[in-house]
């Protein structure tokens, strides 16, 4: 689930998996603060008692056809907020909490079988389109939901479409934004972004439009192709990328039950899932001891706040964030007017490696690292179209990281904790605190953006320091700890650059 408990407090209801639901006071939440708080109890409105019946409704449908629902785990409610999952007893270490069939899950498969727009896009295979037959199906049902409340008994998967909401997740669509709220993402790859759904639909559209057409001219006279309203697929695109598990073929599925655990920091997070592939089994499973009343979380992954941003609309506190990203949004000026840009625009990455590897076995720090390489192959190939110029990958990716944290020097909207973080860095030079003694209120969509375009600056910054300290421009002892541990990474980027690509690794 995309909700994420570092907003205001709010009312919430619980839904017992053993029994009726019942109201409570959830007694404490951490928020993006690190504070705790206290929710108080309410009563619960017309809509959350429809939604509690339908969570209840939808346990019992997992369970009836071959799903395992702990009688510990219970749903909890936050207004507004969609749905998180909460221990009612004690949970053991390795208890399993979920266990859902492959058969319970909405899949591109369905999507591609049971609508003509989704059959009509299914040769779109690139792993970023797959969504979009998931989501048409989502928005197209959920609008006929809407039509006919009290519809859709004869659709098998009708107790798991009662459940979902797409608008819960859609608070931090950049799309969706004000236009004053939309500027400040101006100078980060997220700006970019905007467009990214609207043009998704005018496609969509268009491809309906010649459908209908070719429908008339053989003569039928009923258009072959429904169309959803843009909001309702702009909403449910979005919620197919922040809710869907990823199996081991690299297909998105949205799972029920387990689209509504919320995100910690691996460290901190109480639950892990795998997929048990031999039976197609999505498993949740305690990874550590969970108390009576403790939310229970998964990790979405090792993700910079600029990535949790971009994909699930929330932020970490600065001190939580485990590595730095930036994405490029066009790398054209970079490169020789005559060298093709183009199919890198919103592709080159670069990434920080998580300090703790330095801590960790051998085999563990490899992983990360080959991670890594993976992660920022297009930057490689970046780097590998500069050489034939005359210039070498150090010097390349020494031009993109000044040129660009040049820029975030100057962004107006981060420009204080930019100057926040010199001031800490001349007191501690190896101290990333940018955030020590800046006030500016928590879980508002201008502090996620100031956390967003920080992570940014600082993945810059690290690479910068490192190049330095590759060539003997900076000391260890003056430089981010951070930069010390990327000098691996930027020894396999700049190895990797200087070889032939090899066909189709771009």
């Amino acid at each position: 689930g995309s909700s994420h408990n570092g907003f205001s407090p709010h009312r919430m209801f619980l839904i017992r998996c053993n029994g009726p639901w019942r109201q409570c006071q959830r007694s404490r939440l951490r928020w993006h603060s690190g504070e705790a708080s206290s929710c108080r109890a309410a009563v619960a409105s017309a809509a959350e008692l429809s939604r509690a019946s339908a969570m209840q409704r939808l346990v019992g449908w997992v369970r009836s056809h071959g799903g395992f629902v702990s009688e510990k785990l219970e749903m909890a409610s936050l207004e507004g907020r969609g749905t998180a999952c909460r221990a009612m007893q004690d949970l053991g270490a390795s208890e399993v909490i979920l266990r859902i069939p492959g058969r319970l899950d909405l899949a591109h498969a369905l999507a591609a079988s049971t609508h003509l727009l989704p059959v009509a896009i299914a040769h779109m295979q690139q792993p970023e389109n797959l969504g979009i037959r998931l989501a048409m199906l989502l928005a197209l049902q959920l609008e006929r939901a809407a039509a006919a409340p009290g519809g859709g008994g004869e659709d098998f998967f009708e107790p798991f479409w009662r459940t979902i909401d797409p608008a819960w997740s859609c608070g931090r669509v950049p799309c969706l934004q004000a236009p004053a709220d939309q500027d400040l993402l101006k100078g980060a790859s997220e700006f970019h972004r905007i467009l990214q759904y609207p043009t998704m639909f005018d496609m969509i559209a268009r491809l309906s439009s010649l459908k209908e057409q070719h429908a008339k001219k053989a003569g039928s006279e009923r258009p072959v192709v429904t169309m959803p309203h843009q909001a309702n697929f702009i909403m449910a695109s979005r919620f197919v990328a922040t809710h869907s598990f990823n199996d081991a073929c690299g297909s998105s599925r949205l799972v029920p039950l387990a689209i509504n655990f919320n995100h910690d920091v691996e460290a901190r997070s109480s639950a892990h899932w795998y997929w048990e592939m031999g039976e197609d089994v999505l498993c949740v499973v305690a990874r550590r001891d969970i108390i009576a009343g403790e939310e229970i979380t998964i990790s979405y992954g090792l993700r910079s706040n600029a990535q949790l941003f971009a994909l699930y609309g929330f932020t970490l506190p600065p001190i939580d964030e485990p590595v730095f990203t930036l994405l490029a949004a066009s790398v054209a000026e970079f490169l020789p007017h005559e060298v093709e840009s183009k199919d890198l625009n919103m592709r080159v990455h670069l990434t920080t490696l998580p300090l703790g590897a330095s801590e960790e076995s051998a085999v563990v720090l490899q992983q990360e690292l080959s991670a890594a390489v993976a992660f920022t192959r297009h930057l490689q190939e970046f780097l590998r179209r500069a050489i034939p110029m005359g210039r070498s990958a150090e010097q390349s990716l020494e031009l993109l990281v000044t040129t660009l944290s040049e820029r975030y020097m100057r962004d107006p909207v981060i420009a204080e904790f930019v100057e926040g973080l010199r001031q800490e860095r001349l007191r501690s030079p190896r101290s990333c605190a940018w955030w020590a003694e800046m006030d500016l209120p928590v879980g508002s969509w201008r502090s996620d953006v100031v956390r967003m375009k920080m992570s940014e600056y600082l993945c810059l910054v690290t690479y910068r320091e490192a190049l330095e300290l590759r060539s003997g421009g900076r000391r260890a002892a003056e430089a981010l700890p951070q930069a010390v541990a990327l000098l691996p990474l930027i020894d396999a980027i700049v190895g990797s650059a200087a070889m032939p690509c090899q066909p189709g690794s771009a």
